[in-house]
């Protein structure tokens, strides 16, 4: 008796999943170059050499741009293009003011930038601004002699600090005790100093006079102990965009923190950055696609209540203001486990149609989209480690040596061994390849503002078993899309009922964007959507 009253429940609870509001996004009036965009994520050391010295370079971007004006995106965040010590991620600068020399000269990178804005690719780099390499002439300056001009420019003391059991961020030279809260070989810079300050001003006007359309900002909530003091420092920064000579230019500024709420870096949209990264999210949506539902047991619609919902609440007094988006970037952590790396398609061991779905669940979501390099061919991490290396793996553009990333006997950094399975060359003549299904998603989302800009609307989907589908609406001054997602590992027929939604009592015609195999029957507050494919997606403008 009791199993029969639970199954009665049950089946009540998911026949007639309501449809959900209409959620306005905020900043929906800032259409702008980054907020309707894609952005790519390229780290130069990894994507292609084109003089076999085993390190990527910018003529090797040169080489490859049209393959990424082919993929679609719309703006390039370069990783560190600074000189550095270390030579391998580049977050060591040495010199803010010139290129790493392995990459090519400063000049090469004023021709990348040049060919790249031919192409109506933006770029953005990124900005240390934490702290220099011990290696920096600066630091070595400031820490042989305390009379240094450059010696309160760091963080010193006569004494070590270092608290038992806990992490060393105060390490010795002979002539005191220095402050690096990451790691000895990154002093970090001390703000109290205005002339720290006025010097990554000048930085910044620097990297605009070379012709970057912005800035990511690396650990913006590590440059003080002090959040308020953080504040001001960022309102400086913002300032230099509006300088009369950058104005005109709609310079883009985001930036990236560990700390929450990511918000309150935002301050009031218009102050400080335009965009903070959501670090939450992307777990959230490789979580929702590896359980292979949007709900919970109680029928909440997680896409909604915990995706799109909170990104309204977030952001809703900050005008101006976006969340960046991600599936994964250079560190980001598996989605089940802080502790090891894994790329997405690790992640879902290898399964092609799920690393698709996943694409298309967070480049059809509100914020701003950034793909990492090798996302849209399905590269993977191969090791799942705490190693970072992993996630910086060169990049895989066909089945020849070396992946076609270099000519050179030994490469800088660990390739994928199945690359020969998964690579840009393979995957460009599969219509139904990782990369080609991103190519069309990204040209869906650059020519449909509904899906970076407009409000979203879940769609009551009937059903008697618990529903593995999402539904929504996106719509932007009259450009509406309807998105289903199938989370499941069948094919599936879908009801939708309209009654209740912006769409009762109107004839919709729709003309098929994503899904080609699907097929729709539009009724009087009913629409039947046949055939939507396992863990797939199908994309309808109407």
């Amino acid at each position: 008796m009791k199993k029969s009253i639970l199954l009665v429940l049950f089946c009540l609870l998911f026949s007639n999943l309501f449809s959900g509001e209409v959620i306005q996004m905020p900043s929906n009036s800032v259409d702008k170059w980054y907020s309707t965009g894609v952005f790519y994520e390229l780290f130069v050391r990894s994507f292609k050499d084109s003089n076999g010295d085993k390190y990527g370079d910018f003529q090797g971007v040169i080489q490859k741009i049209d393959y990424l004006e082919k993929l679609g995106i719309t703006a390039i965040w370069f990783m560190p293009v600074n000189d550095s010590a270390e030579h391998t991620n580049n977050y060591d600068p040495t010199n803010f003011m010139d290129v790493d020399p392995t990459y090519g000269s400063l000049d090469d990178f004023k021709n990348l930038i040049n060919q790249l804005h031919a192409k109506n690719i933006k770029v953005i780099i990124d900005l240390v601004i934490n702290h220099t390499s011990d290696q920096h002439p600066f630091f070595i300056d400031a820490a042989k002699d305390k009379k240094s001009k450059y010696r309160n420019w760091y963080v010193w003391s006569d004494t070590n600090l270092n608290e038992t059991n806990k992490k060393k961020m105060w390490h010795e030279t002979p002539t005191g005790w220095y402050f690096g809260k990451f790691v000895n070989s990154k002093p970090d810079l001390n703000y109290d100093n205005p002339e720290v300050l006025a010097y990554m001003k000048e930085v910044m006007r620097f990297w605009l006079d070379a012709g970057v359309d912005g800035f990511r900002f690396d650990a913006v909530a590590d440059v003080t102990e002090s959040d308020e003091q953080n504040f001001q420092i960022f309102r400086d920064f913002r300032k230099v965009i509006h300088e009369e000579k950058y104005n005109s230019k709609d310079i883009f500024l985001i930036g990236e923190s560990s700390s929450q709420p990511y918000t309150k870096y935002l301050g009031t949209g218009k102050d400080m950055f335009h965009a903070v990264f959501n670090f939450q999210s992307n777990r959230k949506v490789l979580n929702l696609v590896k359980q292979e539902t949007p709900y919970t047991t109680k029928g909440l619609f997680l896409v909604e209540e915990d995706l799109v919902k909170r990104y309204a609440k977030d952001l809703k007094n900050t005008e101006g203001g976006f969340y960046g988006t991600l599936l994964t970037n250079h560190d980001a952590f598996s989605a089940e486990d802080n502790k090891k790396l894994k790329r997405p398609f690790t992640f879902f061991e290898q399964n092609v149609e799920k690393t698709k779905l996943a694409g298309s669940l967070y480049l059809t979501f509100p914020g701003i989209p950034f793909v990492y390099y090798g996302e849209e061919i399905g590269m993977d991490t191969f090791t799942a480690s705490k190693s970072d290396k992993w996630l910086r793996s060169c990049m895989q553009w066909d089945d020849s040596k070396n992946s076609g990333f270099s000519p050179a006997d030994k490469l800088w950094n660990m390739l994928n061994e199945n690359y020969a399975l998964y690579n840009v060359k393979k995957q460009d003549a599969d219509e139904q390849s990782i990369l080609n299904h991103y190519r069309s998603l990204i040209s869906i989302r650059t020519q449909n503002k509904a899906l970076s800009l407009g409000s979203f609307e879940s769609i009551n989907v009937k059903s008697k078993n618990k529903p593995q589908i999402a539904v929504y609406v996106r719509e932007y001054q009259g450009n509406k899309v309807m998105v289903i997602h199938n989370f499941s590992g069948k094919k599936q027929t879908i009801d939708l009922d309209i009654a209740g939604s912006t769409l009762e009592n109107k004839e919709v015609t729709f003309i098929t964007l994503l899904g080609k195999t699907a097929k729709i029957t539009n009724k009087k507050n009913m629409i039947k959507i046949s055939n939507v494919n396992p863990y797939s997606s199908v994309i309808l403008q109407f």
